[in-house]
């Protein structure tokens, strides 16, 4: 479970990074069920472009990153273990909240796609 613990918090970093952690001065769009695609990669006219895909209503939208806020349910909370303990989730005891593997449709099932992105166009 841990291997995929480090990969969420990996992925929140990379998020934040990309996209700020501060939330819009407008209104946006909290998802926090459903499929997401919190990283959604498409490149066109040479340059990289990146979109939240929201799955999570009957037709897919490709949302603007500084629209959405992406929310952990409180069902996903988990408490830290006792060490030794991968040390990118915290003290042990505090608490970490988790995102699933497999999808769960009551809790936010985050990923990433570059899948319109052809093999081989980035290379070099």
């Amino acid at each position: 479970m841990f291997r995929y613990s480090r990969l969420a918090a990996l992925l929140a970093a990379v998020l934040v990074t990309l996209f700020g952690a501060v939330a819009p001065a407008h209104a946006a769009v909290t998802l926090d069920v459903g499929w997401v695609d919190g990283i959604w990669v498409e490149y066109v006219n040479r340059n990289l472009e990146f979109w939240v895909g929201d799955h999570t209503g009957p037709t897919l939208i490709a949302r603007n990153p500084a629209d959405v806020i992406l929310r952990a349910r409180p069902e996903s909370q988990l408490t830290v273990p006792p060490s030794p303990n991968p040390t990118c989730l915290g003290t042990p005891g505090s608490p970490v909240w988790i995102l699933p593997q497999i999808q769960n449709p009551n809790l936010l099932w985050l990923g990433w796609s570059a899948i319109t992105i052809p093999s081989g166009t980035l290379v070099n």
